[in-house]
């Protein structure tokens, strides 16, 4: 998960060139110096989840991890690396699902599931971040950067407590998001970037390239 952290991060913050570049062209005509916001911020709320959610016991998955067909691709693969790295921890087979239960078993929605509860969290995120919040017996995981469900994952997996063959998600486990900066620049002040990647297969190339499409339609030239 981790192997193009640093470049998933980077991506990101030129993502969001492309969304504010169209707006400032038009506002932001007589700006004088790019704007640009270097920290990062994360924020906890407590959880409305009252015990301790049992994800693995007696050597038996008691979570699935949901996800919708529908979604981008890399919520999709974000939700199916999430099972299979939540069952390398217990040695168990996690199932990866496109349709939630229906009822009240313990699930973990990733992305743009269709379900209440992922519509309600996506709609309170802020710009460029993720967020992982828990009701009841749901964990719920989405971001509106699709760069950053690697660190959302990310965070779930450094929050779960394994023990005796046992994985739970604690009780006091506070919900997390995290927003990340967006970087602003007067549409005339450069026209042309570069993206330079380690040879780290097709998966890198293949990102760096989405964005130099992206970019193109904005006037923007991105050499990759």
């Amino acid at each position: 998960m981790k192997n193009h952290h640093l470049l998933t991060k980077v991506l990101c913050l030129l993502v969001m060139v492309f969304a504010c570049v169209t707006c400032l062209a038009a506002c932001n005509d007589n700006a004088d110096t790019p704007s640009v916001s270097t920290t990062q911020t994360t924020t906890t709320t407590p959880p409305p989840s009252a015990s301790a959610l049992t994800l693995v016991a007696g050597g038996e998955a008691k979570v699935s991890v949901v996800y919708n067909t529908a979604d981008n691709s890399f919520a999709i693969d974000s939700a199916k690396e999430l099972g299979a790295a939540l069952g390398e921890l217990c040695t168990v087979d996690v199932p990866v699902v496109a349709e939630p239960s229906g009822n009240e078993s313990i699930e973990i929605l990733v992305g743009k599931t269709g379900c209440e509860e992922s519509d309600k969290a996506m709609s309170e995120l802020a710009p460029n971040s993720y967020s992982i919040t828990v009701s009841g017996n749901k964990i719920i995981v989405v971001s509106n950067n699709i760069y950053l469900y690697e660190d959302a994952i990310d965070e779930l997996l450094g929050a779960v407590a394994v023990s005796d063959g046992e994985m739970t998600l604690a009780a006091n486990y506070a919900n997390k998001s995290a927003s990340y900066p967006v970087v602003s620049l007067a549409a005339d002040k450069k026209s042309e970037y570069t993206i330079v990647y380690e040879n780290e297969g097709t998966e890198v190339r293949d990102q760096a390239l989405l964005l130099k499409d992206a970019f193109a339609s904005a006037g923007i030239t991105i050499n990759v």
